[in-house]
């Protein structure tokens, strides 16, 4: 007969035949961002579908050897079935009892495990679009004003009435200027009045003053403001420097009643207004990234990624700005819902992966396609907190249960089965010619009936046995 030590052992040596198979057959390569000493994480190539994607291919040599295990397989298989019938009755009713009633509980709880989890991974991505959307219309805001506000200036009748502006001083026009930049508290730090040749007119007080004896009539923001023939503010151009980093808009000035262009209007914020604003952001563990039409990043909490490359910080960070684009070109008309794409990305800078939204910034008055995007990102750890937490929850919850449940289970089982066992255990006693052998009757179930004639069959039996042993004697004395 197989010794229990020597089922363990052939147990062992199968496992460890399966898994020498296992290794030796072809995974197929993963998808996922993986890590490498060179490239800290490279997205592979997804490999080309066929009917064949996702199986470990054998080679014949392997089929031969698994088949050689069969045998193996099919006796140790064999010898569980022999372990199990060699069981108490008592072993296997609690061993049923505890599958019967933890794997409903395991089950339920793996589903709902499922469940929660997707929905909150919902949820999560959800509340970090809306606040994505709310910091770009917070954008927005700030940039219409910026655009209401030269066109406000380029307007004034000391600049755009001929008669009063002749009448003006140029003390008065400065101090109109100054006005400006003092009544918007740090907001703008620089407005210049140029003639339509690009020549400096005047200009407000600035801690970064333009060269007075320069020409800006190449400047892009010029040009696009002398082009226009309405009231309406030129595309923003992003000036970076040493000094400063700023947004700069122009209008033109056109003369009260006829139209004609008299100059031209430029007004500039410095993007630390941005950062002041946003403060709270990073309070909160959110990083957030203004990036032009040509990938380049001109704001950012972050200083130093000022004017580097977006995709240089967060790598496959170009592939979700294509599906914000093909999302904006697919949009409805009459949809004004600004789109927005999130992705679990790495972040070089950090070494961590995280959770980036980009929605484009858009809807800016009087300006076309500006072509921005900003992308707001969060540590993954952060923001999947509250579904660790939720799982955790869940895991104690369904574990308790579980074994609340089957220690429950086990109880009865035991309870159910020592009437079983008391009757068994006293029938092998009878048979072993123990007839004053009784079972202790309690209850009026099967269990009592079956104990009662139990009891009733020994006394039987005691009798008889007495009876002839009686006779016996009798027979032996005469």
């Amino acid at each position: 007969m197989t010794t229990k030590k020597s089922v363990v052992s052939q147990t062992k040596q199968v496992k460890a035949r399966i898994a020498a198979i296992d290794s030796l057959c072809v995974k197929p390569a993963p998808t996922e961002l993986q890590v490498r000493k060179d490239k800290p994480f490279e997205l592979r190539k997804p490999q080309p579908e066929n009917k064949w994607s996702g199986l470990r291919k054998l080679s014949l040599e392997n089929w031969q050897e698994l088949k050689a295990l069969l045998p193996e397989i099919l006796q140790y298989r064999q010898q569980l079935a022999k372990q199990w019938k060699s069981l108490s009755l008592r072993h296997k009713s609690m061993a049923l009892a505890i599958a019967l009633t933890t794997v409903p509980i395991v089950t339920v709880g793996s589903l709902a495990h499922l469940v929660m989890s997707r929905s909150l991974e919902t949820h999560i991505i959800a509340q970090h679009e809306n606040r994505a959307l709310g910091v770009e219309r917070r954008i927005g805001e700030i940039a219409d004003g910026l655009i209401e506000d030269v066109e406000t200036i380029a307007s004034s009748p000391i600049l755009a009435d001929l008669e009063l502006s002749s009448k003006a001083t140029l003390k008065q026009k400065i101090q109109l200027l100054d006005g400006w930049i003092d009544s918007h508290n740090e907001r703008y730090d620089s407005i210049v009045v140029f003639d339509v040749q690009g020549n400096v007119l005047y200009q407000s007080k600035s801690p970064n003053p333009v060269n007075p004896d320069n020409n800006y009539s190449n400047r892009e923001y010029f040009q696009a403001a002398i082009a226009s023939k309405d009231l309406a503010a030129s595309e923003p151009k992003i000036t970076l420097s040493s000094n400063t980093n700023s947004l700069e808009v122009a209008a033109p000035i056109k003369e009260f009643g006829t139209g004609k262009a008299l100059g031209v209007v430029r007004l500039r914020m410095p993007l630390t207004y941005l950062e002041n604003k946003f403060a709270y952001l990073d309070q909160q563990g959110i990083e957030y990234r203004l990036i032009g039409a040509d990938g380049i990043v001109f704001a950012a909490d972050e200083p130093e990624w000022v004017g580097q490359s977006a995709e240089g910080d967060f790598y496959g960070l170009t592939q979700l700005e294509v599906k914000v684009k093909e999302q904006l070109a697919t949009r409805q008309p009459g949809d004004n819902q600004t789109p927005v794409k999130s992705e679990a990305l790495w972040d070089n800078n950090d070494a961590e992966k995280v959770l980036v939204s980009v929605a484009p910034i858009e809807g800016l008055n009087g300006l076309r396609d500006t072509g921005w995007n900003l992308a707001l990102s969060r540590p993954l750890e952060d923001v999947l907190s509250p579904l660790s937490k939720g799982r955790w929850i869940l895991f104690l919850g369904t574990a308790t249960a579980t074994v609340l449940v089957g220690a429950i289970a086990v109880m009865l089982a035991d309870r159910l089965t020592k009437p079983i066992l008391a009757a068994a255990s006293a029938v092998y006693k009878m048979g072993q010619g123990n007839l004053k052998t009784r079972l202790e009757i309690t209850g009026e179930d099967e269990f009592t009936v079956l104990g009662s004639n139990i009891n009733h069959m020994a006394r039987k039996l005691d009798g008889y046995l007495e009876k002839t042993t009686v006779e016996a004697r009798r027979s032996h004395f005469f």
